[in-house]
Parts: C-alpha cells; structure tokens; sequence
C-alpha cells in the first residue's frame, strides 16, 4: 500500500485499525528516510540528512555534499551542478550559468562537445626542462611530457637529444613549444627520438651560435606521431 491520510476510515473497529495504522506508519518512515538520517526502532532520533532549504532538502534528488557554510549538489534529474552558501540562516543558490561578462568570477565549465569561447587571453606557464646525462655522455636528454606543460625551455650545454614524447595517444592532439638556448660556448648538435615526423624527412634546423635561441615545435598527428619544425636564429628585429 501507499501513505493514505484517510485511513483507516472513521468507521473502522478498533480492533482490526491497529493494522492499517502500522502499515501507513511504514509508509511515513520510507518517505522520511529520503531526507533524514534515522535511527531504527520504536522510539525514533533523526536528523534532517541535509540542512533544511539546501537543494538536496528541498527540491530532491540529488547526489550532494555539504562542507560547512558551502554545499554541491547534482539535481540528478537535469544533471546540473548547483552551489549554495550559507547567508546568515539562509541557504543562497550561486549562479554557475554561462558568463559573458569580464567581470564574471566564476568561469564556464566548458564540455568536451561543445566551445568554449574565452573573454581573456589564456596563458600556460613556462616549464624549465632540465636535460640528463645520455648514457655515459657527455651527450644529453631533453624528455618530453606532453602531459605537462605545453611550454618548455633548456639552455644546450652538450650536443642533446629530444627523447620521444611520453603520453602521446593517437587520435589525441596537442602541440608543445620548446625554447632551446645554446650555452655561451655554442655549437651543441639537437638530434630526436624515432617517433619524430619532419618535412621532407630532414632533422629540423637547430642555431649553435653561442647563446643562440631556437624554438621548436612538436604538434602530435592523428596517427600518434609528433610532427617536429623549428624556427632558429631568433633575433632582435632591426
């Protein structure tokens, strides 16, 4: 049966009621349960599962999490992230919809099918590559880890190689720049991994003028090959 407030009826016996009364008070406890933490037993403690006015109390359902004078939900009926927090003894909802404006503290999440349009530049920070030893050397190697930072730069000591990318996954594209600055003597050799691809199969050209620059780029290709080009001599424009 479900809860039904009429029952049982007024003209019910006393003496077969108690039943009906024990299987609506069945009732009442499975919709309590639903937000509210209870004890089990003839004399019942509960607690509100989530403070009274969170949307989890409120509107249910949701699959939620409260920390404090700040709460997450998922409703898990539209999928849809909400936040509130804590104004004096009121719960308020923080708008986590889409912002257009360059005010907006609060960015929009972008999904992996759709387009996220910025409203400020986007930066990555420059990750300093330290170059090891190759062996017994005096060779070196530059690793490269397309899962960190798409910007890089080493200053060339000893003639290097560019060891082949680590998570590199085809059909996953990305594209690192590498700073490479010759040491103040000059004149160390840049060489790459196998599973490096060039125009026209050639190694890309790499200044060794002391203290020369050179930046270089690795673009991974559908297949999972990185695609290498360079552009040295990188000078003050006259």
């Amino acid at each position: 049966m479900v809860w039904d407030k009429n029952n049982p009826p007024g003209n019910t016996k006393i003496s077969v009621g108690d039943n009906t009364i024990r299987a609506n008070n069945d009732q009442i406890e499975t919709a309590i349960n639903l937000e509210h933490s209870m004890s089990t037993g003839g004399n019942q403690e509960g607690r509100h599962t989530f403070e009274r006015d969170t949307i989890a109390n409120r509107d249910g359902p949701a699959v939620a999490f409260q920390n404090g004078s700040i709460f997450f939900a998922t409703d898990e009926r539209t999928g849809r992230l909400v936040i509130q927090v804590r104004d004096g003894d009121a719960w308020e909802n923080v708008d986590i919809e889409p912002m257009d404006t360059a005010t907006s503290l609060i960015p929009t999440l972008p999904r992996l099918d759709s387009k996220s349009d910025f409203i400020t530049c986007q930066f990555a920070t420059y990750a300093q590559v330290t170059p090891t030893v190759d062996g017994a050397g005096p060779d070196q190697l530059i690793a490269i880890d397309l899962a960190l930072s798409p910007f890089k730069y080493a200053t060339l000591a000893a003639d290097t190689t560019i060891s082949n990318p680590l998570n590199s996954e085809a059909g996953k594209g990305t594209t690192v720049a590498l700073d490479l600055v010759q040491s103040g003597s000059g004149g160390h050799i840049v060489t790459f991994g196998t599973d490096y691809r060039s125009p026209g199969g050639s190694l890309p050209a790499v200044d060794t003028t002391a203290s020369a620059r050179t930046m270089v780029y690795l673009t991974v290709l559908q297949s999972g090959s990185v695609l290498v080009t360079s552009v040295p001599g990188i000078t003050t424009i006259p």
